[in-house]
């Protein structure tokens, strides 16, 4: 049997219309930030419909580095597309599956990779994930939004400082955005990060089940 996902982006189109300000990016419209694995993820996204696999698997690694779970689910996609099942459902492990929108696919995915794995491959799919916790795992991406949180900079001066000193932002476009609310959401996505981008994605197909 077969099984194929097809997992699509409708909502990060809003990213094209971004500002840089303190080296971090905001969405032109809404004032948002754009957390930096939307912006990997983003950019994985137009290197996989471009054809370049390859760019799309480093950007769609370096969003999971920052705890994306969408990065990860289509790295562990990857996988399974080339019949890498003990590498695709490592990754998969990886997914605190409640915080998806799409939890039963995504446990009808994981128990059919299970099923048609061997209990060697198991044992292999277990040491994989071990590894792969030590730089995708929860506490190894909180402790890397800290590290981003901590290092951005404008002109040598933490980004955290200099939102202090300023009572608001002005994009490009004209928005202004309130300083500590930008703090605000730089916090948030640290400490509680909603991986909001899962609402972007959308199962519209499944075929079949997996196959060796």
């Amino acid at each position: 049997m077969k099984k194929t996902i097809i997992l699509i982006l409708v909502l990060f189109s809003s990213i094209i219309m971004a500002d840089d300000i303190y080296n971090l990016k905001f969405n032109s419209m809404t004032g948002l930030l754009i957390n930096p694995d939307e912006q990997y993820l983003s950019k994985g996204l137009t290197d996989k419909k471009e054809g370049r696999i390859e760019s799309a698997l480093n950007n769609f690694t370096k969003s999971a580095g920052y705890g994306n779970y969408i990065a990860m689910s289509l790295i562990g996609y990857h996988h399974m597309e080339n019949k890498q099942y003990i590498d695709s459902l490592a990754w998969l492990q990886l997914i605190d599956v409640d915080k998806l929108t799409n939890k039963d696919n995504m446990l009808d995915v994981k128990t059919r990779l299970e099923a048609y794995l061997t209990p060697e491959e198991m044992t292999e799919v277990h040491a994989r994930r071990k590894e792969l916790k030590n730089t995708y795992g929860a506490l190894a991406t909180l402790l890397k939004r800290q590290e981003w949180r901590d290092n951005a900079k404008t002109s040598n001066v933490p980004v955290k400082t200099a939102l202090r000193s300023a009572a608001t932002l002005v994009l490009r476009s004209g928005l202004t955005v309130d300083s500590a609310f930008v703090m605000s959401q730089i916090n948030g996505y640290v400490y509680n990060h909603k991986f909001s981008g899962q609402n972007a994605f959308t199962i519209l197909e499944e075929q079949g089940a997996i196959t060796k």
